[in-house]
């Protein structure tokens, strides 16, 4: 439920990754969404995480809910430093929109216990990143279904 005094409802237009060479759409036409500044990540249906997933070699890890990728994968996106464009706006169609742009050294994080089982082991792939507990300025991806 959309509560009209605490949430704000936007117009999520498009979702595109500016790789070093090409651009990557992931999303058009978009959808509303709503903007909860107190949740540190993003959101999406697991289609659009799988795109985003699959443009940037990321993993999906079942048992954190998370989205990793290997170190050649991390050296990788660290060479390339896509940039990821969130235009929103009052509607989902390609009107006067606000384009958020976040690079991808925002989502540069490395994840730890607790997000992982166990202090010892604290991922399950050679060089595992995640993109949580980051300021909602800068905030992660997250699959809903």
């Amino acid at each position: 439920m959309i509560s009209a005094l605490t949430d704000l409802l936007v117009g999520l237009q498009s979702i595109t990754i500016d790789r070093h060479n090409d651009t990557v759409t992931v999303l058009d036409p978009g959808f509303l969404a709503v903007v909860d500044t107190v949740v540190l990540e993003l959101w999406f249906p697991p289609t659009i995480c799988d795109q985003i997933a699959s443009a940037l070699g990321l993993v999906f890890h079942e048992d954190s809910d998370r989205y990793a990728l290997t170190s050649v994968a991390h050296s990788n996106l660290q060479t390339m430093s896509p940039v990821f464009r969130f235009p929103v706006g009052n509607n989902v169609q390609h009107s006067p929109a606000i384009t958020i742009e976040i690079p991808y050294a925002a989502f540069d994080l490395e994840a730890f216990y607790p997000l992982y089982a166990s202090p010892q082991n604290t991922s399950h792939y050679e060089g595992q990143l995640t993109t949580h507990n980051i300021p909602s300025e800068e905030p992660s991806c997250k699959r809903f279904t």
